[in-house]
C-alpha cells in the first residue's frame, strides 16, 4: 500500500488483443483490495473459538458462581420454544417472523416476553439460556 503497510489484493485480467502469432498485445484487468475479507477468513476460526470459550465460561459462572444471576426454570409454550430456538440459532426478528408467518412486531413481543418471564436482560442472555437448556426446534406437527 502507498501508506507503507501490506494489503491482500485479488487481481484478475484478460488478454484483449493478440497478434498474428497469438502473442498478447493488450490486456485489461482489475486489482481489488480484499484485506478485510482475508482478515475475517484468517481470524474467523479463532474468533469462533473465543466465543465458544466465553459461552462455556459464562455457563460455568452461571452454574457455580455466587455472582451469577439465577435463571428460573419455566415451562415454555410451543410458540415460545420455536421463537427461542430460532433466536439461539442467530436469526433476526424479521427472519423468525417470515419463518413462523408472524409480524415482526409479534416476534419482538415474544422476545420481550421471554426475557421478562426468564428474568433476563439481553438477547445474549436469552441465547445463552437456550444453549444451556438445549432448546432446539420442536419436531414438525
Amino acid at each position: 500500500h502507498r501508506d507503507g503497510h501490506w494489503v491482500w489484493v485479488l487481481s484478475r485480467g484478460k488478454v484483449m488483443v493478440r497478434d498474428a502469432d497469438v502473442r498478447p498485445l493488450q490486456a485489461a484487468g482489475t486489482h481489488l483490495d480484499i484485506t478485510d475479507r482475508k482478515h475475517v477468513q484468517l481470524e474467523g476460526p479463532a474468533l469462533l473459538n473465543r466465543i465458544e470459550l466465553l459461552i462455556r465460561g459464562l455457563s460455568d459462572v452461571h452454574r457455580g458462581s455466587r455472582n451469577a444471576l439465577p435463571v428460573p426454570e419455566v415451562a415454555l409454550t410451543r410458540r415460545q420454544t420455536e421463537v427461542l430456538a430460532r433466536i439461539a440459532q442467530g436469526r433476526t426478528s424479521a427472519q423468525i417472523a417470515k419463518e413462523l408467518f408472524l409480524s415482526t412486531d409479534t416476534v419482538i413481543g415474544h422476545r420481550r416476553d421471554l426475557m421478562q418471564r426468564l428474568g433476563l436482560r439481553s438477547v445474549a442472555e436469552l441465547t445463552r439460556y437456550a444453549v444451556e437448556h438445549g432448546i432446539d426446534l420442536p419436531p414438525p406437527r
